[in-house]
């Protein structure tokens, strides 16, 4: 499906758009750049199959609405009339980005996806509108949202049968992370979508590689996936200790506190810990519940992604514990 030159072009152009948004100063082509962006993005999702023209519709208009209130402001700003601007910008990018409370829209569409177009729904498409929010960062606004989306993810997600929608509200967790560490610097907020970029897209294309809905508490054993390579990713994702995952969120724990934000500390840390119950439900239903059907002598394409991951998996640890300076 995404392997022919159509959509190839599409993606291009779509994260060519984003990165001009983010760099430009201009905060007019910026809004000019995000709508082509959405213009190349649509495709992308409808390609997938007939059925996704409401999900289409439904991501065409939730983005326009959120880039009328957008124009609207710039309009406002250059009049030099300020009123509210920061609130409405910040809640027209909030519903961009699919956080809480406007973020059902998000959950419902990528019912409709593949695990590539959700991968780029919820990694890629993100960046722009947080790079952008950050310019115009609203710290008790923020600090709201953050413990909102913290809490309705962590909530929301203990009783999801559906691995996208539990992946949907997974991804609103980690916005929340993003969120905060954008309160530190854009170095910490740009080291954590790193990491939860490539261990995204790690899960993206294991889950990818799935036939049938059913695949998604068994291995598919045409694909030759270790199931204990799913598990590290999945305990990685959550943020277990060592994985990679745990490293940005430990680093951001121990900013927050020299910051004196423990309040904030605190409930983050109760929040990823009940992210991480439903990583740990999803990794024994997988290598306990489905324990008779596992053929525990890996072959070696299943070595092949095992090593991988724990090569890369370590790589990355040591490189971000030597080259961070506090």
């Amino acid at each position: 499906m995404f392997y022919n030159m159509s959509n190839i072009m599409f993606l291009m152009t779509s994260m060519m758009a984003s990165m001009m948004a983010i760099s430009c100063n201009s905060w007019l082509i910026s809004w000019i750049a995000l709508e082509i962006n959405l213009f190349f993005f649509i495709p992308i999702i409808y390609m997938y199959n007939k059925f996704n023209s409401e999900s289409s519709i439904k991501y065409f208009l939730i983005q326009v609405i959120s880039s009328m209130f957008i124009l609207l402001t710039i309009n406002y700003w250059t009049m030099n009339k300020q009123y509210f601007m920061n609130i409405i910008i910040n809640i027209s990018l909030i519903s961009k980005l699919g956080s809480v409370p406007l973020h059902m829209w998000m959950i419902q569409i990528i019912e409709s996806m593949n695990w590539i177009q959700f991968l780029l729904m919820s990694t890629w498409q993100k960046l722009a509108p947080m790079i952008l929010m950050f310019n115009f960062f609203n710290n008790i606004l923020m600090k709201i949202f953050i413990l909102l989306n913290g809490m309705v993810s962590a909530i929301s997600g203990m009783n999801q049968m559906s691995m996208k929608k539990l992946f949907g509200f997974s991804s609103i967790n980690h916005l929340s992370w993003l969120m905060l560490t954008s309160m530190i610097s854009e170095q910490m907020m740009m080291m954590y979508f790193s990491v939860y970029l490539l261990t995204m897209t790690m899960i993206s294309y294991l889950l990818f590689n799935f036939n049938t809905w059913m695949s998604n508490m068994m291995m598919n054993k045409k694909k030759k996936i270790s199931l204990i390579t799913i598990s590290m990713i999945f305990l990685s994702m959550g943020g277990m200790p060592p994985f990679i995952g745990f490293i940005p969120k430990w680093i951001t724990i121990q900013m927050l506190m020299i910051k004196n934000y423990y309040f904030m500390m605190m409930m983050m840390l109760l929040f990823s810990t009940m992210n991480l119950y439903y990583y740990f439900r999803l990794s024994y239903l997988i290598l306990i519940l489905n324990n008779l059907k596992i053929n525990y002598k890996l072959k070696m394409t299943s070595k092949i992604y095992l090593y991988l991951y724990m090569y890369m998996n370590m790589s990355l640890m040591m490189f971000l514990l030597i080259n961070l300076n506090f």
